[in-house]
């Protein structure tokens, strides 16, 4: 399916999905759409005077090449992966080796979970993608589950 780059006032840059495509999802808002063969875990999201949309921040546009105003081929399915989102691989170990830690953060919400997760795989370098997951653990295990309270810590 061919989608269109804008960029919308405060809302950043942002691609508007057609209805009948956002009904094919079945009321799920979390896809992931394939753009140039990357794979990009997203959330549908809704604007009363845009109608339904998916965010691409800067990193994104930069990591497929795309600008505003250009038009780019894009394929959909719901995301049913674990997390929604891709699990860095430093968060994994660090869970694997302290179950502790590993029972908190499974017992909270998947919006939680998936906002921790970004907390880690946002950071490029492998050495403090390893020192993030470490601080996040013992947060958790602190009783920090809130994302803005565990980047506080």
């Amino acid at each position: 399916m061919q989608l269109h780059v804008q960029r919308v006032g405060g809302y950043g840059h942002l691609a508007v999905l057609p209805e009948k495509l956002v009904k094919s999802f079945n009321g799920e808002k979390r896809i992931i759409v394939t753009v140039k063969g990357h794979q990009l875990h997203l959330a549908v999201n809704r604007l009363k005077e845009l109608g339904y949309y998916i965010y691409m921040g800067k990193d994104t546009l930069k990591k497929l090449d795309l600008e505003v105003g250009m038009s780019f081929e894009a394929e959909f399915r719901i995301d049913d992966t674990p997390y929604q989102c891709k699990m860095p691989e430093e968060l994994q170990e660090v869970f694997l080796t302290d179950l502790e830690a590993d029972r908190i953060f499974h017992s909270l919400t998947p919006g939680n979970q998936r906002s921790l997760i970004f907390l880690v795989s946002k950071v490029k370098s492998i050495d403090k993608r390893i020192e993030k997951s470490l601080k996040m653990v013992e947060g958790l295990k602190r009783g920090l589950t809130s994302p803005r309270d565990v980047l506080k810590w």
